[in-house]
């Protein structure tokens, strides 16, 4: 099951004053797969098919795969303070303290919501466990006071974090040595169909995985894959098969047809949004004149 570990950073974030924003983004947050693209993905607005001018780059992110919706209803807030929320979400932010994607957060691709800094979450690296441990060890040390009477002193916690982050600081200096991850090991052919089987992907190419990925020096765009495994189960969505290794683009007919299919839908969700929203104005009004 997917995770993603709550940054602590959120206090001192713009959306914390958002309330609305901030329980919806938590929402989206705990909802979110990882998933890897390797091509730009267009981006729409909440009540339109006709793409936007934000465009994401290829990499790693969270998909939310809930229509708005969904997304609201998981949320437990009402529609209008959902679909508002959903807004800012996706727009600009220049006062946030992450300039990425120019502040943006959440935005609307076709299979649902990206949240664009899923992975600057899952990566966060906490040192809580190991300020724990130290503190725990020297929780009992003996030390000397000023006047040389021998006591027993106990390490507070907040020394052993203070120490910690002195020690963090010193390793962050130009020429310190750093933790290297583990390498990336390109996976076998026998691993990725033993792989494919244990996650029932169905008849998935695993030969052209392999094949199509080692071509692109195990790269994702321009960044060096991490996790092959995710990359096998996003290629498997996007219809890897047996019989058809990459899934052929679409003739102009059948994209014809899908923007068709697409935008009756759009319109059938605004139709359905419509009927809420006056239901919801007529309830508001029957409880006022109550």
């Amino acid at each position: 099951m997917p995770f993603v570990k709550l940054d602590c950073g959120l206090l001192k974030s713009t959306l914390w004053f958002d309330r609305d924003a901030l329980h919806l983004f938590i929402t989206a947050l705990l909802s979110a797969v990882p998933v890897v693209y390797d091509e730009p993905v267009k981006t729409f607005p909440l009540d339109s098919t006709e793409p936007t001018d934000f465009v994401v780059p290829p990499g790693w992110y969270g998909l939310v795969e809930s229509s708005s919706l969904g997304l609201i209803h998981d949320a437990l807030m009402k529609h209008e303070d959902g679909m508002s929320a959903l807004r800012r979400l996706g727009e600009p932010d220049a006062e946030s303290r992450t300039p990425d994607f120019g502040g943006r957060r959440l935005v609307r691709v076709e299979g649902g919501f990206l949240v664009l800094n899923f992975e600057k979450f899952r990566e966060k690296d906490y040192t809580a466990a190991e300020r724990q441990r130290r503190w725990r060890e020297r929780k009992n040390v003996t030390g000397v006071t000023r006047d040389s009477n021998g006591v027993t002193r106990h390490i507070t916690q907040a020394e052993a974090e203070a120490e910690a982050e002195e020690k963090k600081k010193k390793s962050e200096r130009p020429g310190a040595s750093r933790p290297s991850r583990s390498p990336f090991v390109p996976p076998s052919l026998e691993e990725v169909r033993n792989f494919a089987e244990g996650e029932r992907l169905g008849p998935f190419n695993a030969g052209a995985f392999v094949d199509f990925y080692a071509s692109k020096g195990w790269r994702v765009g321009a960044t060096p894959m991490r996790d092959w495994k995710a990359a096998a189960k996003n290629a498997a969505r996007k219809g890897w098969t047996v019989e058809k290794a990459a899934p052929d683009p679409p003739s102009p007919t059948e994209k014809a047809r899908r923007e068709e299919e697409r935008a009756a839908n759009l319109q059938r969700l605004r139709e359905r949004d419509e009927r809420r929203n006056a239901e919801e104005r007529e309830r508001a009004a029957r409880e006022t004149t109550t």
